[in-house]
């Protein structure tokens, strides 16, 4: 394995200057320079840097250049180490950086971002663990302000910050994406956010988990406070399609809020197709605690065992609360209690553990496949299938986290034939996962009506035949 040394401070100490090379090139690590560092003074702006498998004990700054540092070997073998001394990291002029299949781990600062930090500069990390790095304020892994940042398939694990916000993330002004990123066991060991908290950002999370994760305060998981340039409605903050397990608010000076998600002000974010599992608030909301001047928007998602003192799922302190709709509540507790929803807000379409007020909802076990162990589809007979408010439901939505298309006929008798077909005028499955017959097939192309059965194509005739049957069906016979 290769092991490297270097620090950016100490090659200026010695009066090294690297020659730039012309933008384009690739630099290779360490067969054509001897470290990462001394291959960013020698690259300039829109080259590559390739980096051999190895752990690199390196402390980096990228100087203003606007570069791709890539992992040849991938995450698992490519190692860049703060030695538990230094941070391994910084973007502070402007730069614009992709960072791609390496591991940032054992990281080390006194102040913000014991992997990262980065003010003012666009970086995409592609691939890249966090792990096991550690700030004394803010940002265990990564801190940012007026950042705008990306990060696709990576991971945030065991990263701590002492006396601030953010177990992994912290951001301040910023504009952030995940996508298909894991965080797990991240703390933040005496204020907010177990794994992200986002202040006056624009959060964006989509296929992403979150397990383990927690918080000495409010939001084990994610803490949202205010929005991007004051304006929700430009900025929106989303999570979609994710999952939050066994995430904890959990110290001792009463402001234990929102074992998963804490929001306050503008930050109103909107929950699409998530799945809250075993979390816990010591205080106020096991699952979410909403503080919002607009309404937190919360749909198909399902809500399971969470737990805390008042609001088993969600604690609504706002006066617009929430708009909850097609979604799932089972086995909450509040006190020891069955209890899915405390506070302002609105719940319809939903099924719940217990009677609650609003159009369409339910109090009935909504027969989960397997829930004891994480399987949280729909079985047959289930009163959720078919039960939701399909008008609601976006076009843009139209698979659930499965894939599965989104409202399908449940039924395959005779009298029904739109089985197995998306179909806007059937109700949508309420809960995260839409059920799908086993013993149907889904037809790719459920618009080719013409001749009977389908000819392949999608044509005027097909139009013409909806158009002449446009009204009223005729009674069955």
């Amino acid at each position: 394995m290769t092991i490297r040394t270097t620090s950016f401070m100490c090659l200026m100490a010695t009066g090294l200057t690297v020659p730039a090379l012309a933008g384009g090139s690739t630099l290779t690590v360490p067969t054509d320079f001897p470290t990462i560092q001394v291959a960013i003074l020698a690259a300039g702006n829109g080259d590559t840097i390739d980096v051999m498998p190895g752990t690199y004990f390196e402390s980096l700054d990228f100087g203003g250049k606007d570069l791709t540092l890539r992992g040849v070997g991938g995450s698992a073998s490519t190692m860049i180490s703060g030695a538990t001394v230094f941070r391994p990291m910084e973007f502070d002029q402007s730069e614009v950086v992709t960072v791609e299949g390496f591991t940032l781990l054992d990281g080390l600062a006194t102040g913000d971002g014991g992997a990262v930090r980065i003010v003012n500069s666009t970086i995409t990390f592609n691939d890249v663990v966090f792990q096991d790095n550690h700030a004394g304020l803010n940002g265990g892994a990564i801190n940012m302000a007026d950042a705008i940042t990306t990060f696709t398939a990576c991971r945030f694990a065991n990263n701590t910050c002492a006396g601030g916000r953010g177990g992994a993330v912290n951001a301040d002004n910023s504009r952030m994406t995940f996508e298909n990123c894991d965080f797990e066991a991240n703390i933040c060991e005496t204020l907010t956010g177990g794994a992200i908290q986002s202040d006056d950002s624009q959060l964006t999370i989509t296929e992403s988990v979150f397990s383990g994760n927690i918080a000495f305060l409010d939001g084990g998981a994610i803490e949202f406070l205010n929005s991007f340039n004051g304006n929700s409605a430009a900025f929106p903050n989303t999570v979609t399609n994710s999952v939050f397990v066994g995430n904890l608010s959990n110290g001792t000076s009463g402001l234990q809020r929102g074992g998963a998600i804490f929001t306050l002000n503008g930050a109103r974010p909107t929950l699409t197709q998530c799945l809250f599992v075993d979390n816990v608030a010591t205080d106020e909301g096991g699952a979410l605690w909403l503080l919002t001047n607009e309404f937190t928007a919360i749909r198909q998602c399902t809500f399971y065992n969470n737990a805390a003192n008042v609001g088993g799922a969600i604690f609504s302190a706002g006066i617009n609360g929430y708009v909850c709709v097609n979604s799932i509540f089972r086995e909450n507790e509040a006190s020891g209690v069955p209890n899915d929803i405390v506070g302002p807000g609105s719940a319809t379409y939903c099924v719940l553990s217990i009677p609650f007020a609003g159009t369409g909802n339910i109090d009935a076990d909504p027969l989960f496949v397997d829930a004891l162990n994480g399987n949280f589809r729909l079985t047959s007979g289930s009163p959720a299938i078919d039960a939701g408010n399909t008008p609601i439901v976006p076009f843009d939505l139209s698979a659930d986290p499965d894939g599965n298309i989104r409202v399908v006929a449940a039924s395959n008798d005779a009298a029904d034939t739109l089985a197995g077909v998306k179909a806007w005028g059937l109700g949508v499955d309420v809960g995260i996962y839409e059920f799908q017959p086993e013993d149907i097939g889904i037809d790719s192309c459920p618009s080719d009506i013409t001749p009977p059965g389908g000819n392949g194509i999608v044509n005027i005739d097909d139009l013409l035949k909806v158009i002449n049957d446009f009204g009223a069906c005729p009674p069955a016979s």
